[in-house]
């Protein structure tokens, strides 16, 4: 059955809660008779809507109740987290539109930071209580989910985290140890990873999703540069950038390319057929489907700026200067071959530079709990190189490799998910193994490829 719930909790748990340090957490659970535990789902983010989570899962509502199939047996909560939707929402209504390029001059530094100064205003002058921008913190969502795992008389919970819900689960094994049963963060975000790291996987993760569409282009007869071979995208994409730097395309620049590319084709679970079929319009002289300016700097503009308060203030920046964000560049021109250039993680660190509030997330967070984390090889958002830094912090956890490009394995069907549900139920971690378990290819839909490879604590 589902029910719902709000929970006082402190704005600053340094403090006791009182008329000036309170906010309301808002939560939605599916609960079964005789619950044999608690698993908190986290979507991400950050800031991702929650409960509606638990209302698809008990109402049976909507696709997204299919992934929780095996977890029937465990009161499911989920979260909204502290800022958002149901839970103390803030509000960072602003009319500023994210540029497309990454700077690369002081100049286009100085611009995003004006643009970062008039977002933080608006929300510190829109958002109630006064001072909660300080206090979005990880560190502070992990305590609200502490809060609720109290409320609700367990002793431990489980997790299932996805993509900056790792974050949130890793800090709360730190903070919790006691509390942590099963822990299973997927897309690991990483703590123990400076924000350069982070960039320059993120963007060995783009070149290798541009090689990615090329080998799906080989497979698929219907891919528009079939027939001219390995190698054809990535000449393709190249030849677009030229043409755009040329100023060919009316209303489409480069940095504009290489952004929606990203955003709208990689991110996520990458589209490569949409993404070679645009490439060749382009190539023909319409670049409309590689467009940002208008709708869609618009729209991604209102969520992007929607993140900026949690994380910015999470992460770690020990240098603000542009001199510190140009040695970034440096280390990302060095790994990038085909010359893409942006990150959605650069591009915030920009952002975040100018934010007044900053954490230590992506610092060192040492714990010695068990925690599966778990990795697909082709994900722009979350690259697989993270993991190693989440078990430099976490030593006794256990990886599972998915052979595969969407961002999160739980939702994809196969071998890894049914490793996550079986842990989340029995607490049981597979043996080692790197064994191929399903192959195959639908040039329809997308390159479908399971490869599991389970590494041993």
């Amino acid at each position: 059955t589902l029910h719902c719930g709000n929970l006082v909790v402190p704005m600053d748990y340094s403090k006791g809660i009182s008329p000036s340090n309170n906010i309301t957490i808002s939560f939605a659970m599916r609960r079964p008779d005789n619950p044999k535990g608690l698993i908190n789902y986290s979507p991400g983010g950050p800031g991702g809507e929650a409960n509606s989570f638990a209302w698809a899962f008990a109402l049976n509502i909507s696709s997204e109740a299919f992934g929780f199939t095996g977890l029937e047996d465990y009161d499911f909560v989920a979260i909204d987290v502290r800022g958002t939707e149901f839970s103390n929402p803030i509000n960072c209504t602003s009319s500023e539109i994210i540029p497309s390029f990454i700077p690369s001059t002081q100049a286009q530094f100085d611009e995003i930071q004006n643009i970062t100064a008039s977002i933080y205003n608006a929300c510190e002058a829109q958002s109630t209580p006064q001072g909660i921008l300080n206090f979005l913190r990880s560190e502070d969502l992990a305590s609200d989910w502490d809060s609720v795992r109290a409320a609700l008389g367990y002793d431990i919970t489980h997790l299932l985290g996805l993509s900056y819900g790792t974050f949130t689960g890793a800090i709360y094994a730190t903070k919790f140890p006691q509390r942590v049963g099963r822990f299973v963060l997927d897309g690991v975000g990483s703590t123990n990873i400076t924000i350069d790291n982070y960039v320059v996987n993120q963007v060995k993760a783009y070149n290798r999703l541009l090689l990615r569409a090329d080998a799906y282009c080989l497979n698929d007869t219907t891919c528009p540069f079939h027939l001219l071979g390995k190698g054809a995208i990535p000449e393709a994409f190249q030849s677009i950038i030229t043409n755009a730097t040329a100023g060919d395309f009316p209303n489409v620049n480069a940095d504009d390319i290489r952004a929606v590319a990203a955003l709208s084709f990689f991110a996520g679970s990458p589209n490569f057929t949409a993404f070679n079929l645009a490439l060749a319009e382009a190539i023909q002289g319409d670049a409309s489907s590689l467009t940002y300016s208008g709708a869609f700097a618009t729209e991604y503009s209102a969520g992007l700026i929607a993140i900026l308060p949690l994380f910015c203030s999470d992460i770690l920046i020990p240098d603000t200067s542009f001199d510190a964000y140009a040695k970034i560049l440096s280390d990302v021109a060095a790994v990038d071959t085909f010359e893409l250039r942006f990150s959605q993680i650069l591009s915030l660190a920009a952002f975040c530079d100018a934010w007044p509030i900053h954490g230590d997330v992506t610092g060192p967070h040492p714990d010695n709990s068990s925690l599966m984390l778990v990795t697909s090889d082709f994900d722009l958002n979350t690259p697989t190189e993270n993991v190693i830094f989440q078990r430099g912090d976490t030593p006794s956890s256990v990886v599972v490799r998915r052979h595969g490009e969407d961002h999160g394995s739980y939702y994809v069907p196969g071998p890894v998910r049914d490793v996550e549900i079986a842990y989340l139920t029995t607490g049981v971690f597979p043996e080692a193994t790197n064994q191929d378990l399903h192959i195959g290819f639908e040039p329809v839909k997308r390159f479908l490829a399971q490869k599991i490879l389970m590494l041993s604590r």
